[in-house]
């Protein structure tokens, strides 16, 4: 099948999800955003325990049924480890299609249509970071603008395929460490990686994606479900309050039809 651009899906298991019909309704609209790109060359890879009900094009989409699963009680910790091993399993078996470029992208955000047909005229460049964004808390119909949205999502980024790399690192259970896209759940230094790998890329110049909070079955929830202490993350509250004051700043915008078009998938929240 030819595939310039890969999509990774990791999606949590029903068993440890908080809402599945949630988590496949959320799906479907990341894979409706992803199927209206008008660069037409690419492909999903969904890696999943359980398969979802996907209204996707199964011709661009392929479902991977993995055990990766955490054992025991559900945590944070847990869940950023499931999503790590899923994304490198995904690198993995993408030998068999050898794409020239690959986005991880988190199973509830959206892209805009417009994404790939820019990133296939910029030939200068072989990775892009997506530096401005929107948030959405589901079901509203306001988007909060993000400067920085690398930092802040993990849908961020569009990186060089290494098929030689997976083909000599294909044990996902231990590899998926070393590698500077899966060594965490969420690179936030994908500028600083890209630079030390001598990638040249270029921060995208428009409102390229938009990250979906606040329908109780991310990852982070998990954290907020125990009885126990927590540490304080400090470097993740400031970031926190750094995104909270620049949304203030740059204000809020409407989700209009233009928006809906653009963000395709969006107009299934929206009444």
């Amino acid at each position: 099948m030819p595939c310039k651009t890969l999509f990774i899906i990791p999606l949590k298991s029903a068993k440890t999800s908080g809402n599945w019909e949630m988590a496949c309704r959320l799906l479907n609209r990341t894979l409706t955003s992803i199927e209206a790109q008008k660069e037409k060359s690419h492909h999903t890879f969904i890696i999943c325990n359980e398969e979802p009900k996907i209204n996707a094009n199964t011709n661009k989409t392929t479902v991977l049924s993995t055990d990766i699963s955490p054992s025991g009680i559900m945590t944070e910790k847990k869940g950023h480890l499931d999503k790590q091993q899923k994304i490198y399993f995904g690198l993995i078996k993408a030998t068999t299609i050898n794409p020239e470029y690959v986005m991880i992208m988190d199973a509830d955000d959206l892209l805009h249509r417009d994404l790939l047909t820019y990133c296939s005229n910029q030939s200068d460049y072989n990775g892009f970071i997506i530096n401005k964004g929107y948030r959405q808390d589901i079901g509203r119909i306001f988007l909060t603008r993000i400067l920085k949205f690398y930092l802040a999502c993990g849908s961020n980024a569009i990186f060089p395929y290494e098929r030689d790399y997976f083909v000599e690192y294909n044990n996902h259970t231990r590899d998926f460490a070393n590698y500077y896209m899966t060594s965490d759940h969420h690179n936030k230094s994908i500028v600083n990686d890209f630079k030390k790998l001598k990638i040249e890329f270029k921060f995208i110049p428009f409102y390229a994606a938009i990250y979906v909070r606040g329908h109780g079955d991310s990852i982070r929830d998990f954290g907020q479900k125990t009885n126990k202490p927590s540490k304080i993350n400090y470097k993740k509250r400031i970031l926190g309050i750094k995104l909270k004051i620049q949304g203030r700043i740059l204000g809020r915008k409407k989700i209009t039809t233009e928006i809906m078009d653009n963000f395709k998938g969006l107009e299934m929240d929206v009444k």
